[in-house]
C-alpha cells in the first residue's frame, strides 16, 4: 500500500526571510488533487509578472498549456508567491520562465485559475513522473474523471490505510484506480475499475470498498451533496 509522504518544504531561503517557516504538502496521491481541481493541466511557463495587485499574493504568468487533463485551455494563471514584491507565503512558490510543470488549479472569485507550491511542484521533466506512472494515471482520470470535482476535505478522508497486500503479478509499483459511486444515503451504488486490473485484484478491491472502507470518513461531504457523488482512488497491492 502507499506509504503516506509527508512533504516537508522549506521557503524561507528562496524568499530571503529571517524567519523559516515550512508549507506541509501532505498529498501522495494524484487522484485526490485531481478530483479536487478545477483545471489539471501539464503547463510551460512563458512570462512572470510582478504580484497580483489587489491581494499582493499572487502573482500572473502567461502559460502554454502542453497536455490538458481537466478544465479549459488557459493562457495565464494566478500563482500564489512572491514576484519583485516584499511580501510571504509558506505556500507560496515561484516558477522560473521556460520551466514545465504540473499544476493542479482553482477557480479564484474572478473564475481565474490559481495555484500554489503544493499544487504545483510536480515536474515530468523528473525521474519520479515516470516511475510514478504519473501520466498514465492522468490519462485514465481524464478519461473517467474530468467531470467530477468534489471539494474533499483533505485526502486523509479518502488514503487507502487498510487494504490488505494484494498478490499481483505484474508489477510491484502498479497502482489500480478505482471509482465509487455513492447514493447521497451513502449507499454504494458503483464500484468500478479504472485500470486493467485482474479478477483476484478487482473481488478483493469490491470486498474492502464494500465492506472495510470506513465511509463514515467522508459523511459530512455527502451531506453538502443533493445527488450522487464519485469518488476516485489509488491503491498499490503488490507481493510484499
Amino acid at each position: 500500500m502507499i506509504k503516506k509522504t509527508l512533504c516537508i518544504l522549506l521557503l524561507a531561503a528562496a524568499f530571503s526571510i529571517p524567519k523559516a517557516f515550512a508549507c506541509y504538502c501532505s498529498e501522495s496521491t494524484i487522484t485526490f488533487p485531481y478530483q479536487t481541481a478545477d483545471f489539471v493541466g501539464v503547463v510551460k511557463i512563458l512570462k512572470n509578472y510582478k504580484n497580483y495587485p489587489n491581494t499582493n499574493e499572487y502573482y500572473r504568468a502567461d502559460v502554454e498549456v502542453l497536455d490538458l487533463y481537466k478544465g479549459k485551455n488557459l493562457k495565464h494563471l494566478y500563482i500564489l508567491g512572491s514576484n519583485g514584491v516584499d511580501s510571504y507565503n509558506s505556500c507560496g512558490t515561484f516558477i522560473k520562465e521556460g520551466e514545465v510543470r504540473l499544476i493542479f488549479g482553482n477557480f479564484m472569485k474572478d473564475k481565474s485559475i490559481s495555484t500554489y507550491l503544493c499544487k504545483s511542484y510536480k515536474s515530468p521533466e523528473e525521474h519520479y513522473y515516470k516511475r510514478d506512472q504519473v501520466e498514465e494515471k492522468l490519462t485514465l482520470l481524464k478519461r473517467f474523471a474530468r467531470k467530477h470535482t468534489n471539494k474533499i476535505p483533505n485526502e486523509a478522508s479518502i488514503y487507502i490505510g487498510d487494504f490488505k497486500k494484494t498478490i499481483n503479478k505484474d508489477s510491484v509499483n502498479y497502482t489500480s484506480l478505482v471509482g465509487v459511486e455513492l447514493k447521497n444515503s451513502g449507499e454504494i451504488k458503483k464500484i468500478f475499475n479504472l485500470t486493467k486490473d485482474n479478477e483476484q485484484l478487482r473481488s478483493a478491491l469490491e470486498k474492502y470498498f464494500r465492506n472495510t472502507f470506513n465511509w463514515k470518513r467522508i459523511k459530512s461531504m455527502r451531506e453538502n451533496n443533493t445527488g450522487d457523488i464519485t469518488l476516485f482512488f489509488e491503491v498499490r497491492p503488490y507481493k510484499s
